[in-house]
């Protein structure tokens, strides 16, 4: 997979007469990212630029300046580490087994590999829950059913206290009317899996049964995972809900 499109947060192409609007209004048109004299840190920004877009930015201090900057999404910065990350991933595991024999050199080589997946994993991961809650509208209620009583949570609550299966099997297809988990049951399964080896990396436990800090199972994940199966399933999931989130860049380079 090529490298993909990056995008804003919020960036809309306008009219001249939108522009002009603007202008008149003391918008600022410029590039970025802009200086600007007072203080906006209790408001949101958005940056007019000359090809008559505008962009969703946010305000930082700096040295008593104030900038705006350009927000990017980031959903798509989260999907592009993991994407770039995992191309390196069979030339480091290669590695590993290319030089068994030097006690030493396969350490340090096996840990490239695993930083390398691990690196992968997280923000694979990072980006599917982003996503989600990036779906959740501010005003949303969801209503869980239990056996003896009924919870109202809103959009602040499912973020924080709804479990990822339930935010992606029940309330992201309640809001959007469809459900990707039945569907395309053989692609939720590698998200799954992913959610598993993403879990077994952040909450490393040695096995059970064996010497203390013995960790062969989660190694092993690490070497047998499908991690260019799972990001294009990953992509797919974000644009079935969203339609074309995930782009390859038009430049048809890779880096």
């Amino acid at each position: 997979m090529k490298h993909v499109k990056k995008k804003f947060v919020k960036a809309e192409k306008v009219s001249k007469e939108v522009t002009a609007i603007l202008e008149g209004h003391g918008s600022i048109a410029s590039i970025m990212p802009l200086e600007i004299s007072k203080s906006l840190d209790q408001y949101s920004a958005n940056i007019q630029t000359e090809d008559n877009e505008i962009i969703q930015g946010f305000t930082y201090k700096d040295s008593d300046k104030l900038f705006v900057i350009p927000e990017p999404n980031p959903i798509i910065i989260y999907f592009e580490t993991a994407r770039h990350s995992s191309m390196r991933i069979p030339a480091e595991r290669e590695k590993v087994f290319t030089e068994i024999d030097q006690v030493y050199q396969t350490r340090d080589n096996f840990y490239t590999f695993y930083s390398t997946a691990s690196i992968t994993a997280i923000f694979l991961f990072n980006t599917i829950e982003a996503f989600m809650n990036s779906l959740i509208p501010d005003s949303y209620k969801y209503e869980r059913h239990l056996e003896q009583k009924t919870e109202i949570l809103d959009r602040f609550q499912i973020q924080r206290f709804v479990p990822f299966e339930e935010k992606i099997k029940k309330v992201i297809p309640k809001i959007m009317g469809k459900a990707f988990h039945l569907e395309f049951a053989h692609k939720h399964e590698s998200i799954a899996k992913l959610k598993e080896f993403r879990d077994a990396i952040m909450h490393s436990k040695s096995d059970d049964g064996f010497p203390p800090r013995y960790f062969k199972n989660l190694y092993t994940t690490s070497l047998d995972f499908n991690y260019n199966e799972t990001l294009q399933h990953v992509r797919d999931f974000l644009n079935f809900y969203e339609t074309d989130l995930i782009e390859e860049c038009p430049c048809g380079k890779d880096f």
